[in-house]
């Protein structure tokens, strides 16, 4: 890249463009940006679950403390076959503890 163009100068050439020059311009410039994420075959199939659970113990009306929080989260990739090396599923658990304040 040898010059980094403005964004007024840019608006300002692309507002002395008729609407189909403005397109035809732009088309291209757009794909070219996304072509090589189309030209993979892609298929987003991602099952979510998620359980949480926890206990507070009130100190005051704006004061808890959280004595254990705990977090599941289960996620399927259900692209496995077509995405080659890939992880087809992720189990993560998280327990926490902390101080709850309310306003």
């Amino acid at each position: 890249m040898s010059k980094i163009v403005s964004e007024d100068s840019l608006r300002r050439s692309l507002a002395r463009m008729s609407a189909e020059q403005s397109q035809d311009w732009l088309r291209p410039q757009l794909l070219a940006r996304v072509q090589a994420a189309l030209n993979p075959p892609w298929i987003l199939d991602i099952d979510t679950t998620m359980m949480s659970g926890g206990a507070d113990w009130k100190i005051n009306k704006h004061f808890s403390l959280r004595l254990i929080q705990a977090d599941w989260v289960y996620h399927h990739f259900g692209s496995s076959a077509i995405l080659s090396n890939s992880v087809s599923s992720s189990d993560n658990a998280k327990i926490a503890t902390g101080a709850v304040v309310r306003f």
